[in-house]
C-alpha cells in the first residue's frame, strides 16, 4: 500500500467489513496523485484483505497481488490468541477482523470477482490464521512469515 498514515479518529473504531473501505479510500488519492498507473499490491494479514478489497474496487489500477497470510480466506482464526495475546495497539482492530470468533472479511470472495494475477504466501505453522490454499507455503514459519523468512517471501513476490 502506498504510504502509511494514521486514520482520522472517526475511522479508528472498526465496524464489520469497514477496514477495506476506509483503507482503500485513504490510499487511492495517493496512488492517483503520484501518477501511478498499475501497481503490484502486497498485503499481510488484515492488509491482505485490504489490498484484495482495493483490487476488487479498482482492478484497472492493479497489476498483480501478493497476499501474505491473508485475512479473509475462510472463517477459521485463532480468536483466543487475538483476544488474549494481542497488544493494546491492535485491540482496536478486533471489531474489524472478527465477527464473533470467526473472520469478518471475505477476501476470497472479493478475489474471485477480479481477473488479476495473484499469489498467496503462507507460513506453514501460522497460529493466527490457519494456512488455507496458497501458491507458496514456507516451512517452519508462522504468521509473521515475512519477518521469519524474508528471503522466501521476497522470492515469492518477485518470482
Amino acid at each position: 500500500m502506498l504510504g502509511r498514515r494514521r486514520a482520522p479518529a472517526r475511522h479508528r473504531r472498526g465496524r464489520r467489513g469497514s477496514a477495506g473501505r476506509r483503507h482503500h479510500r485513504a490510499d487511492r488519492p495517493q496512488h492517483d496523485a503520484r501518477g501511478i498507473g498499475e501497481a503490484h499490491l502486497v498485503g499481510h494479514s488484515l492488509g491482505g484483505a485490504v489490498v484484495t478489497k482495493a483490487a476488487a474496487k479498482a482492478p484497472e489500477k492493479v497489476e498483480r497481488l501478493t497476499l501474505i497470510a491473508p485475512a479473509g480466506f475462510g472463517t477459521a482464526i485463532n480468536a483466543a490468541y487475538l483476544h488474549d495475546g494481542v497488544d493494546k495497539v491492535l485491540t482496536s482492530l478486533l471489531d474489524t477482523l472478527l465477527d464473533g470468533d470467526e473472520q469478518a472479511i471475505d477476501a476470497a470472495r472479493l478475489l474471485s470477482t477480479v481477473d488479476i494475477p495473484s499469489k498467496i504466501v503462507w507460513g506453514r505453522q501460522d497460529a493466527v490464521l490457519p494456512p488455507g490454499t496458497a501458491d507458496v507455503y514456507v516451512e517452519d514459519t508462522g504468521h509473521l512469515v515475512h519477518l521469519e523468512a524474508p528471503g522466501a517471501v521476497i522470492a515469492a513476490i518477485t518470482g
